[in-house]
């Protein structure tokens, strides 16, 4: 996302910044050198069957919007072993592609898996590689597959923005994790360990991920939640001790923006010297220093932080000594999502090999559409991610989500999301790495369409060091001449070019002026 508006808060006893402090300089290490790309596939089925080809259609973002990064994309076919049954090279224009896979008889049933990534990727953590599981069917394989049922799972809880102070009332998710599919309904409650038939407060589940509950927590006591699925399965887990001193950061949003409030306990100089600074797709979009001496404050950023586009905020408190002190996630959405969807009037002709055929108005606003035609197919355990999920949630979370579609359909629930949100945090890069000054290994650079490499021989021997006149035909195309030189092994390479079908090479070597060029095709 492009940053147009950087806002700095001077209410609320908060002081105009510092010219260069450590802050300011970590923001600076995380502008120039952290931008990244996330990658989506859209693909044309959920299963396949050996014989199947498996289409697919490529996304690639620079936050928000498309990358102008990378124009190659790299995908990969695995087996559950990790062994590579096949893999492409995608040319990517504006961010996208596409390519197919063709899935060969002798494959085995079994779970497989479709990674995607580019080179600039490389340079980051390799979980925010596009990885999606795809189950391929055999009928002659001996290995069946066969759903889990009874799937297990782990449960986690997570106070909002990552404290629990004594006697600051605080947002408690709980989130649940599966590597199957999560039961669809559970609940739970709280209790005091030293008092655990007494149950302090319930909840019940949102969604199959996330639910959520307020507790004020008391110094000196520990708390356990208890979840329990609708099959009876029980699991406790501990929630945090509880801190004497520190600080919670509280947020909610409405048409204007995001209201946050922050609140002390046990803070000899108060707020003073705290600061806060907010980040969207690792720019900075808000800032500001507190000079206040009281335990409270409170303020709005206003959506146009995002620039009025839907987007993650990430917030993070730091204290007088300028550690993180507290860090919240926030879902920016002031157009509420209101996605305009083409109006498609068509009568489907189901007869087998029926022609139907639609059109969509033209807009303005828009040159490419992609449009995916699949089996109706309905599924009693839905778990997709779509392109929007995948551009606003799960390409920059790396743990399991459910069924991420969810959260923006029309029919949606705001406190779900909201909710996974406070158990996700941002690990796109780390404050504390930033604040030492240390950058990202750039070990690999953007790739650049593609690039080939060639052997110029004349009756079968190597041609070094020789200039070449190279004639580049495709079926669709008029004749292309390209200079070239050869290098010391006789080789010659062919970089940043794309094409998307058989390309013919052939080469004149330019010879004394007393002899005729030579023709040969290139090998």
């Amino acid at each position: 996302m492009k940053k147009t508006l950087l806002f700095l808060l001077y209410i609320f006893g908060m002081s105009q910044l510092s010219a260069q402090d450590k802050i300011d300089q970590a923001v600076q290490n995380l502008e120039n050198n952290y931008t990244q790309e996330k990658v989506f596939l859209l693909m044309d089925k959920d299963k396949y069957v050996v014989g199947d080809n498996m289409y697919f259609k490529a996304f690639v973002f620079n936050g928000y919007g498309r990358s102008a990064i990378s124009n190659t994309l790299f995908v990969e076919l695995y087996d559950h072993n990790k062994n590579v049954v096949d893999k492409k090279t995608v040319f990517l224009k504006n961010g996208e592609g596409d390519g197919t896979f063709a899935l060969s008889d002798f494959l085995n049933e079994d779970i497989y898996f479709v990674r995607a990534y580019t080179t600039w990727m490389g340079n980051f953590p390799e979980e925010f590689n596009f990885m999606k599981q795809v189950p391929i069917y055999n009928p002659a394989s001996e290995q069946k597959l066969v759903l889990d049922k009874n799937t297990k799972w782990s449960a986690d809880v997570f106070p909002e923005s990552g404290t629990f102070v004594d006697q600051i009332p605080t947002k408690v998710a709980v989130r649940l994790y599966s590597q199957g599919i999560p039961p669809a309904s559970w609940s739970g409650y709280v209790v005091d360990a030293a008092k655990p038939n007494e149950k302090i407060i319930s909840f019940k589940n949102l969604d199959q991920n996330v639910a959520v509950f307020n507790i004020t927590p008391a110094a000196g006591k520990t708390y356990k939640a208890v979840i329990e699925d609708n099959k009876g399965t029980k699991q406790t887990v501990n929630l945090p001790a509880v801190a004497t001193s520190g600080i919670s950061l509280q947020l909610t949003g409405d048409e204007k923006g995001i209201n946050y409030k922050l609140k002390g306990n046990g803070l000899p100089q108060g707020l003073q010297g705290y600061s806060i600074v907010g980040t969207i797709n690792n720019q900075l979009v808000y800032r500001a220093n507190m000079k206040t001496t009281t335990n409270e404050a409170a303020s709005q950023i206003p959506n146009k932080v995002s620039n009025d586009e839907t987007a993650v905020l990430n917030l993070t408190i730091f204290d007088e000594k300028q550690n993180v002190a507290a860090q919240r996630l926030f879902f920016v959405n002031p157009k509420k999502l209101n996605l305009d969807e083409p109006a498609l009037a068509f009568s489907m002709n189901n007869e087998p090999r029926a022609f139907n055929s639609f059109d969509i108005e033209p807009d303005g606003d828009y040159t490419n559409y992609t449009v995916l035609v699949r089996e109706n197919l309905p599924s009693e355990n839905k778990n997709d991610n779509t392109i929007l999920s995948a551009k606003w949630l799960t390409g920059d979370f790396t743990s399991a989500i459910f069924n991420p579609s969810q959260y923006f359909e029309k029919t949606s629930n705001p406190e779900a999301l909201d909710a996974l949100l406070i158990s996700e945090k941002w690990q796109r890069f780390d404050w504390k790495t930033l604040l030492e000054g240390k950058t990202p290994n750039f070990n690999y650079k953007p790739a650049k369409n593609l690039s080939f490499k060639g052997k110029v021989t004349n009756n079968g021997r190597f041609i070094p060091n020789k200039s070449v006149n190279l004639l580049l035909k495709t079926e669709s195309s008029e004749k292309n001449f390209v200079p070239a030189v050869t290098d010391d092994n006789g080789f010659i390479y062919l970089d940043n070019i794309y094409f998307d079908e058989p390309l013919t090479i052939s080469y004149y070597l330019n010879k004394d002026k007393k002899q005729n060029s030579d023709t040969d095709n290139l090998n």
